[in-house]
């Protein structure tokens, strides 16, 4: 009896201290808040969130800075609420709401550390956003966020869902952004010292009003994992994208097309790939491509860029054109190679090349720090110069490759010879 006793002490002990942790963790999490009004018209903005239209809340509880803004069904396609300003949450959470689609004002909405979460499988819109705390924005199948004025205030946004960030800006400290997955793009705005790291998914740059290219000059770009950058797109035309520092380590950097220019204060490519564009401007009969460019403040080559992992260049552009011997086209500028192997590709792969071209079928192949094709049917070589950074029409290149290495070899036997007779020289006096 007395073990018995002893036994039903210790659940007892157990389940109060299981009820302990129940209660704290209840307090821990905000609560939910749901938006029940469906008094308004679609596409008005005449639903008020705010502190005095508590009952457009389910039980009148309008969330405060630590609750869970919830949404759902509701009787018209899209509602377009007209938030107070000031208003503060501790996150954004769209359920499934079948036809329904939310467009909050443009009034400012602080949102805390539980982020925006939708899950409704339709595009929802935010109006201007202040991120409070580092989050998340993450959905499910088929959802997007549309972010039409975005302000880090110094804090860590991770992506995880299709987003786009239509006016980007950081009026804190150093803050961040991360795509860990979807479709990531950044339209306009002035960051200020915002570093960008992609590891997987997409993440994109452009400029919807058709100047010049996204211009990040104080941020960094890291690409690492599985992710990939895709180079500036203004009004579907390939522009320019200045970055402080690049660098990756795995994952893709896709300079878009053959007006694509990376343009950066120093770029390092460890491994992953690197996407470039040649090709032939027959209206304006000039050579074009896509760069890297490492710059200094005056916009001059000056480096450092140093590059390993894997060149793909995209031949689509070039066309069925056969190009005369000597025709170049500057991949990178500003190329620091600080040694014969300092600055090489580990692979380089010739892409979409148009089937009626000299280099049709054709792949590269590495001699030295140098990559080349095989002859083309016009009696041509591709080579891409490890040490120039351009890609290169020559004539017999193997020949002067190997005519290379037979005057390095010729010039060190005749040294070795001279070295030789002066030691003789030396031992006989």
């Amino acid at each position: 009896m007395r073990l018995n006793f002893a036994f039903a002490r210790k659940v007892a002990v157990g389940l109060i201290a299981v009820g302990s942790l129940a209660c704290f963790a209840t307090n821990t999490f905000a609560a939910n808040r749901t938006w029940t009004s469906s008094n308004i018209s679609a596409g008005s903005y005449r639903a008020k969130w705010g502190t005095a239209f508590a009952s457009n809340w389910a039980g009148n509880n309008f969330p405060t800075t630590a609750d869970i803004a919830t949404f759902g069904t509701n009787a018209f396609g899209q509602y377009a609420l007209s938030v107070q300003p000031g208003t503060v949450v501790g996150g954004v959470r769209y359920n499934n709401t079948g036809t329904n689609s939310y467009v909050f004002g443009t009034s400012t909405l602080g949102v805390g550390s539980f982020g925006i979460n939708n899950q409704s499988g339709r595009q929802q819109t935010l109006g201007t956003t202040s991120l409070l705390a580092n989050q998340t924005w993450s959905g499910g199948s088929g959802a997007s966020i549309v972010a039409n004025n975005t302000d880090l205030v110094g804090k860590n946004l991770t992506t995880s869902t299709d987003v786009t960030l239509n006016t980007l800006s950081n009026t804190g400290g150093t803050a961040s952004v991360t795509v860990a997955g979807g479709n990531t793009v950044v339209a306009g705005g002035g960051p200020l010292a915002v570093n960008f790291a992609v590891t997987s998914g997409f993440l994109g740059t452009q400029n919807i009003s058709g100047g010049a290219g996204f211009d990040t000059t104080r941020s960094n770009l890291d690409v690492s994992g599985t992710g990939t950058y895709n180079n500036t797109v203004v009004s579907s035309v390939p522009g320019d994208t200045n970055w402080n520092l690049v660098t990756m380590s795995a994952g893709t950097i896709d300079t878009m097309g053959t007006g694509g220019n990376l343009v950066t204060n120093g770029y390092n490519q460890s491994g992953g790939t690197i996407k470039q564009y040649v090709g032939f401007d027959s209206g304006l009969g000039i050579l074009t491509n896509s760069s890297v460019q490492a710059t200094d403040g005056a916009g001059h080559p000056v480096g450092p860029l140093s590059y390993g992992g894997t060149l793909d260049i995209d031949f689509a552009a070039a066309g069925s054109q056969a190009f005369a011997v000597g025709t170049t086209w500057n991949l990178f500028q500003g190329v620091n190679a600080g040694g014969a192997a300092a600055s090489n590709f580990s692979a380089a792969l010739l892409d979409n090349v148009s089937a009626g071209s000299p280099y049709a079928g054709l792949s590269f192949s590495r001699y030295g720090t140098e990559w080349l094709t095989p002859k083309g049917t016009d009696g041509t070589y591709l080579v891409f110069q490890a040490q120039s950074g351009n890609l290169v029409v020559v004539p017999e290149p193997s020949t002067m490759v190997f005519a290379g290495l037979g005057v390095a070899m010729s010039g060190w036997t005749m040294w070795k010879k001279r070295r030789l007779s002066k030691l003789l020289a030396a031992k006989a006096s």
